[in-house]
Order: structure tokens, then sequence, then C-alpha cells
């Protein structure tokens, strides 16, 4: 895992309260990326799991149930789209589990693509960790 530079000040202004209860999957195939996620979430105060492929985050949103997705859509078993589907069928009774897609794609057509699909935001990698935070915190609010 690459170490990350943050000063005790960033630490304490991480701190989320609207992260305490919420647990995060993220899913991602770049071992950096979803090690930096889940590390800048679980400092932010949620319970993060991680997956590094379709199948692997299947097996854990079975056994944890978390409240929050994040999802990479270039992995390389099964695209996002095609995992948020399969994640929110498992759900019982329909429930929506907020889901943001992460990718390196961010045009007008891409991020529409990724709503019109159910996501509930889109992240352009590299993510920013603040506006990462940021929209976490708003999708979870506008649930």
């Amino acid at each position: 895992m690459r170490e990350l530079a943050i000063s005790s000040a960033t630490m304490s202004e991480l701190d989320c309260p609207e992260l305490h209860s919420i647990s995060v999957l993220v899913v991602d195939d770049d071992a950096d990326s979803r090690e930096m996620l889940a590390l800048v979430l679980e400092r932010s105060g949620a319970r993060v799991f991680m997956a590094e492929s379709a199948s692997e985050a299947v097996i854990v949103f079975q056994a944890e149930r978390p409240s929050l997705l994040l999802l990479d859509l270039g992995l390389p078993d099964e695209d996002g789209f095609r995992l948020l589907h399969r994640l929110r069928a498992l759900v019982p009774h329909g429930r929506k589990i907020p889901a943001i897609a992460l990718t390196g794609y961010g045009s007008p057509e891409d991020r529409e693509q990724t709503r019109a699909a159910g996501f509930q935001a889109h992240l352009v990698k590299p993510v920013a960790l603040s506006e990462m935070l940021e929209v976490v915190v708003r999708v979870l609010r506008s649930k």
C-alpha cells in the first residue's frame, strides 16, 4: 500500500460524524486506489469493506450488507454497471442501496450514463479525497 502523507491537522478534519454509523463497500481492482479510499473513509469514521473484483464484491456484500457502494466501473471480471445491478438484486424488498461510480472518464455523457444506470454520483479518478468525502456525505443525505 502506498503511504499517504496526511498531516495530523488534516486527519482531524477528516472526522465526519455523518459517516460514523455507515459501512462502505469499496470495489476497485487497483490496490493503491482501494487502500487509499478505504483509509480516508475509515479515518472519517466509516466502517469499510474492500473487494478487488465483482465476484469478491458479491461475497462481501452478502456477508456485510454495507450502506453505501463505491464501485470502479472498469473491473476485470464484470463492469461496475452490471455489478450494481447484481448487488441491488440481492437487497430485499427492492431497497435501493446508494452507489457512487469510480471511473477514469468524466465527460457529460459518461456522467449521464452512470446516473441512468442508477448511480447517485460519479467520481473521476484520480479522486480528490475531500471531493470524495463531500460526495459520500451528499449521497447519504439524499438517501
